[in-house]
């Protein structure tokens, strides 16, 4: 009797690994490259790679030629909103742009102030994974 259910409970345990092993998500290589000089896009910047290191879905690569060939781009420019002069800007436009392989895939631009920096980040992130669930 005892010999039955631990035979039972091994086939259940088995079948279970399996069945989690096969609904494990796809982890993506990422390349993040920024052109953000002004505070609000340095911000914006680390936020965003922060959130890549956290995420197990995502696994951040190295910018560089032979990455580039296996890793979906992210590249940022941001343009300082209000008075930069000191280093600090009251917010940013940032310009985000999807590419692999150096072809183009996606684009777009947001606005955003020094206080949200991490939700902003957190759109991209947003974005890539409503683009890369996309048949």
């Amino acid at each position: 009797m005892q010999r039955s259910a631990i035979v039972v409970f091994l086939c259940l345990l088995l079948i279970g690994q399996s069945r989690a092993q096969k609904t494990q998500p796809r982890v993506y290589n990422l390349i993040v490259s920024c052109t953000c000089e002004d505070s609000v896009g340095k911000g914006y910047a680390r936020a965003l790679r922060d959130l890549i290191a956290k995420s197990p879905r995502y696994d951040a690569l190295v910018d560089s030629k032979e990455n580039r060939k296996r890793a979906l781009l992210i590249s940022v420019v941001t343009l300082p909103l209000g008075d930069d002069s000191y280093g600090s800007a009251s917010g940013a436009a940032i310009s985000v742009v999807f590419a692999f392989d150096g072809a183009f895939v996606s684009q777009y631009v947001q606005t955003c102030s020094d206080s949200v920096t991490t939700n902003c980040a957190q759109k991209t992130l947003d974005s890539l994974d409503e683009l890369l669930s996309q048949p």
